[in-house]
């Protein structure tokens, strides 16, 4: 405490005499009421000593359960009890569909058991009628133990059943963080880097995993294919450019699904014209869709899937690509450029050309194919140049990685660049449009390497006509658009270990 130099009146009575001030609070009181405020102070001394000895006796004792505890313990039952009934549902499915393949295989043993009836009643069967009611039982039997119609799907694109917790401490505090498991799976419609061996090649027989039919509207048929997706369960989305839709084809499957489109080319929100490429967005459970002939970006939830809404208009949109922070970035054909967009955003941000049609570092000539890496840097297949250019983001100019010798068919040019993908260590894998090939720049290389097609024009295993898409599954496998084959070919991976 302080002796007051000027008299100032007591806090509490308005006395002016013997007026000392509290070091503490900094008001004023008269010897009277400053003994009381001492005893109030005291008070609350002995309140503070209280919840020490509270909180020493909470850290030391062990029957005590941390709040953060009650709250884990919360989140797994919760989790098991989803999970029971998420079972508890597969089950009952699983006997509904059993009961009726039982159904099924009475019936049919029945007329079995009477053709055998009469067969043996009359003495008239042959080695052919035994082989054949052996091979009816055989196969009643395999439906009863091995149901074909009825497949275990473990589906990693619904909404999870159960949330990932995790401890994360931020400065001076712990918080209980929950996170969506979608966001520990694969990221949206980034293309992954993937790790491909330095003795790797492949093999040069591609397998047809979509179309292959000859041209047409059929559900085993595409129609000038140009862009595509590959889900890490190796399912393709398929930008189906003479269809006008988008169609999904799963791995093994010898026909596709339209999953958008499909009605006919138009403007309306249930059509599309003309598609060039397609990704899908798992955080929203989308398709984003570059429809070309309507100057569009379109959102197709999968849930609704009869209808879509534009994002973004007004654009000559090409290819298009979802970075890990969800940035849509899509090639202006009109512009020469490459454009990044926030979702929701409908003015993109020019990260690649945009200064007019040219052969200069800073220009592009008809830009196709992109790629997005981890660092932000596009990689754009530079069409009309035959060359594919590294822009690192925020540069003002880009960086030739592939090609750009003028056109040719040599190892050191390309002719009419189209898709594009990066791997882990940085080659760069160019899908060599009119010379029907796919090719591999290493890093720094000024020369590339011929990794599938390369052998004419044509629709044999080994040929291609005109390839235009490019992507990895997660294994490293190749899938090319071979748009005049109309078909998705997959050039299997395949490590040297001499």
């Amino acid at each position: 405490m302080e002796s007051a130099a000027t008299k100032k009146p007591c806090i509490r009575c308005t006395k002016s005499g013997g007026i000392i001030t509290c070091g503490g609070c900094q008001q004023w009181f008269c010897t009277r009421h400053l003994l009381e405020h001492r005893e109030e102070l005291s008070v609350q001394m002995d309140q503070v000593g209280q919840e020490h000895d509270l909180l020493q006796r909470d850290l030391i004792s062990e029957k005590s359960i941390h709040p953060l505890v009650t709250l884990i313990n919360k989140w797994e039952k919760t989790s098991i009890e989803n999970i029971r009934v998420a079972a508890q549902d597969a089950r009952d499915d699983l006997q509904k569909y059993l009961d009726r393949t039982n159904i099924q295989v009475k019936t049919t043993l029945l007329s079995i058991n009477k053709e055998l009836q009469v067969s043996r009643e009359s003495d008239d069967y042959t080695e052919l009628d035994l082989i054949r009611w052996m091979q009816q039982l055989a196969e009643l039997r395999e439906m009863l133990e091995k149901p074909s119609t009825i497949d275990f799907i473990d589906d990693d694109r619904t909404q999870p059943l159960i949330h990932r917790i995790q401890m994360k401490q931020r400065e001076a505090t712990h918080t209980l963080v929950r996170r969506s498991e979608k966001a520990l799976v694969r990221t949206n419609a980034m293309l992954s880097l993937v790790n491909i061996p330095h003795n790797a090649n492949w093999e040069s027989n591609g397998i047809t995993v979509a179309g292959g039919n000859r041209k047409g509207p059929l559900s085993n048929r595409l129609s000038q294919p140009i862009g595509l997706y590959v889900d890490d369960d190796q399912t393709i989305y398929i930008a189906d450019y003479g269809n006008h839709s988008i169609v999904e084809w799963k791995c093994n499957a010898t026909s596709g699904k339209v999953v958008a489109g499909g009605n006919g080319p138009g403007n309306g929100i249930n059509r599309l014209n003309n598609p060039t490429d397609v990704i899908v967005d798992n955080e929203t459970n989308s398709l984003i869709i570059c429809d070309k002939g309507n100057r569009r970006i379109m959102q197709w939830f999968r849930r609704s899937g009869t209808s879509g809404q534009s994002i973004i208009e007004n654009i000559h949109c090409s290819r298009l690509v979802m970075d890990d922070q969800r940035f849509l970035y899509v090639t202006d054909n009109k512009e020469n450029a490459v454009l990044r967009y926030r979702m929701g955003e409908k003015h993109g941000q020019v990260v690649a050309g945009g200064n007019g049609r040219g052969d200069g570092l800073n220009q592009l000539n008809g830009p196709t194919g992109i790629f997005v890496d981890q660092d932000y840097s596009v990689y754009v297949s530079d069409w009309g140049n035959n060359r594919v250019v590294k822009w690192v983001n925020g540069a003002k100019e880009g960086i030739v990685v592939a090609g750009g010798q003028n056109e040719g068919n040599d190892i050191a040019r390309l002719s009419r660049p189209q898709g594009v993908i990066v791997d882990a260590s940085g080659t760069v894998y160019v899908a060599d449009g009119w010379n029907n090939r796919i090719m591999c720049w290493c890093k720094g290389a000024t020369e590339g390497i011929i990794i599938a097609g390369g052998n004419g024009r044509g629709d044999k295993a080994n040929q291609l006509h005109d390839v235009m898409g490019l992507s990895f599954d997660r294994d490293g496998n190749i899938y090319v658009v071979d748009q005049k084959n109309y078909r998705i070919q997959r050039f299997n991976i395949r490590i040297n270990r001499a």
